[in-house]
């Protein structure tokens, strides 16, 4: 990717592992500990919340990140990949 397809203050929350919300993303933690990266109901066509990406806490042998919706783009996985590395 040429251009950073996220806000640095969303990868450091996503890397330091805090909740966030914004216009366009939120992230959350499930009750196993892993990080959801979601769109918001506002800006879907069917007014609903969308889980986007899973973020494991450390990589089970296929990366940390693993998209949830089969329109993510597998560029911004592979950059958000190497952005937060493997622990």
């Amino acid at each position: 990717m040429t251009t950073q397809p996220l806000p640095p203050e969303v990868v450091d929350a996503i890397r330091d592992r805090v909740p966030f919300n914004n216009a366009q993303l939120r992230g959350d933690f499930t009750m196993g500990g892993s990080y959801i990266v979601s769109s918001p109901a506002r800006v879907n066509d069917d007014n609903r919340r969308h889980d986007l990406l899973l973020v494991l806490p450390v990589d089970l042998g296929s990366g940390r990140v693993i998209p949830l919706r089969f329109n993510v783009n597998p560029e911004l996985v592979e950059w958000l990949q190497q952005e937060l590395g493997s622990a």
